[in-house]
């Protein structure tokens, strides 16, 4: 089984690779998501996966996520603008789809690789 966690999961590809997901649960877990700022998406997909980890890089996105989701144990939010980079290097997770649209993404993508992760790369800036 391979394990995911999936840079700008609230954005297209995002959401199409938890479709993939969704149509193949003996074949991937998701141990973490992150997006930018659309913290509403991003709660459904928390409640949905229950990721270890879940990233978001705008702060006052963040202080919602956290409020509406301070009730579910055992996810651990990342804040802030190194929150994707700290996901991408620190989660278990062995495959790390960034998904992430603009320069922001550049940074989260050696941090997979240099971690020993499989970076699946939809981030053109990264290229």
């Amino acid at each position: 089984m391979r394990s995911l966690s999936i840079l700008g999961s609230t954005g297209s590809i995002g959401t199409q690779a938890l479709d993939v997901v969704r149509r193949n649960p003996d074949r991937f877990r998701v141990l973490g998501l992150g997006a930018g700022s659309s913290h509403e998406l991003l709660v459904g997909q928390v409640r949905e996966f229950m990721p270890p980890v879940v990233a978001i890089a705008d702060e006052e996105a963040a202080s919602r996520l956290t409020a509406t989701l301070g009730g579910i144990r055992g996810v651990e939010i990342l804040s802030g603008p190194q929150a994707m980079e700290t996901l991408a290097r620190g989660s278990d997770a062995d495959m790390v789809p960034n998904a992430m649209v603009g320069a922001v993404g550049l940074a989260p993508s050696p941090a997979a690789l240099q971690s020993g992760k499989m970076l699946a790369l939809a981030n053109k800036e990264s290229l």
